[in-house]
């Protein structure tokens, strides 16, 4: 009931505090750059009495360590969340229901080399898990690009090659100045080094080397390698003219953006295990907090994922207006872009109300059935 969905509502509220749509952003791109991203929970002392508030917040991946059991389906015990400050290692060890900070002196001057507790920086909450989340987007942790970096390297020794070809060619190359002997000229004429010297007591000279048709090399190879790269990681070049042409069809687009449908797919899938994690950490904040909430095992998580993809409604339009009468107006309803029908359900009792407040709609739905 939205009058009193209070969970949803705090929820909301909660979202909003910790700036919840760029966190998800971030721990989205670090999940696809660096295979993993680590989120730490935390909670603080809201305005009412005994009011709890929850913060959650992305960290660098190499700062993290999550200990987990030897089971075959591990658990996590402990997680450690290290960082320098100045002179200072900073490690704050979180277990269920509480954290400690441990600093150790990093400058030297301290007269002994060990970890020294810090009871200020220890703090105890209500969450019954470990807060700390692990995000990956696959099984093996790896980036989205991980296979490609032999081509993105071999991408970038070609264009700096190319580069360094061009400040060559105009910086010209020279011939060995200085005073040369008949001997040495006739040996690199024998070596076939250079074919043709002019009088060698005429050095220093200066040998320009031709660069006829190298811009064609470097770009062909430059294109084979990056038709390899998209051709590997089955993402398409949306630049290239020869994608989404007029003369292509729909389902043909559709297979060329079906190895990339796979790749997010098994993204949502890992991403999505770990936003779930969310629901017990939100679920003992509010439990331990004085707000007044509904049974929060009565509510479930949903998370729910939308492709930044172009549509075409008027294809979609068309084949619903073919499928009237075959399937149910809720089912066409569903079928239809979300830019056109967002709720379903809600559309549905909104053609109902047109119909009762409209006779002549009435009378249309009469005489279809007589007929």
């Amino acid at each position: 009931d939205e009058g009193t969905d209070r969970y949803n509502e705090i929820f909301r509220e909660w979202e909003e505090h910790n700036q919840d749509e760029i966190e998800i952003s971030e721990l989205y791109q670090n999940v696809l750059g660096f295979g993993k991203a680590y989120e730490i929970w935390w909670t603080e002392e809201g305005n009412g009495a005994n009011v709890i508030i929850p913060n959650w917040k992305r960290i660098y991946g190499a700062e993290v360590y999550i200990k987990k059991t030897a089971s075959l389906r591990p658990q996590k015990e402990a997680a450690v969340y290290m960082r320098k400050m100045g002179d200072e290692l900073i490690a704050d060890v979180f277990h269920p229901f509480r954290s400690e900070r441990w600093r150790k002196d990093m400058s030297g001057k301290a007269t002994e080399d060990r970890w020294i507790r810090d009871e200020e920086g220890s703090m105890e909450y209500p969450y019954s898990v470990v807060p700390v989340i692990e995000y990956t987007g696959n099984m093996y942790s790896n980036p989205l690009f991980e296979a490609e970096k032999k081509l993105i390297d071999s991408l970038d020794k070609l264009l700096s090659s190319s580069v360094n070809e061009v400040d060559r060619f105009n910086a010209l190359i020279a011939l060995f100045p200085g005073k040369v002997t008949k001997e040495f000229v006739d040996k690199l004429q024998e070596l076939r080094v250079i074919d043709d010297l002019a009088e060698y007591e005429n050095w220093p000279q200066y040998l320009e080397k031709s660069l006829e048709k190298i811009n064609e090399f470097y770009n062909d190879l430059a294109d084979r390698l990056e038709r390899l790269f998209h051709k590997s990681i089955k993402v398409p070049d949306f630049s290239s003219e020869k994608f989404g042409s007029a003369d292509e069809s729909g389902v043909a687009r559709a297979y060329k953006m079906l190895g990339l449908e796979f790749t997010a797919s098994m993204i949502e899938t890992y991403f999505t295990n770990a936003l779930r994690e969310r629901k017990q950490l939100l679920d003992d904040v509010m439990e331990a907090s004085s707000i007044t909430a509904p049974n929060t095992e009565d509510y479930k998580m949903v998370v729910s994922w939308k492709r930044n993809l172009p549509v075409d409604e008027r294809a979609k339009a068309e084949i619903a207006m073919q499928l009237k009468g075959v399937v149910s107006d809720e089912t066409l309803l569903k079928f239809l872009p979300q830019s056109i029908v967002d709720d379903p359900k809600k559309e549905l009792e909104r053609l109902e109300s047109e119909r009762q407040s409209n006779p002549l709609l009435q009378m249309g739905d009469m005489n279809a059935t007589e007929e």
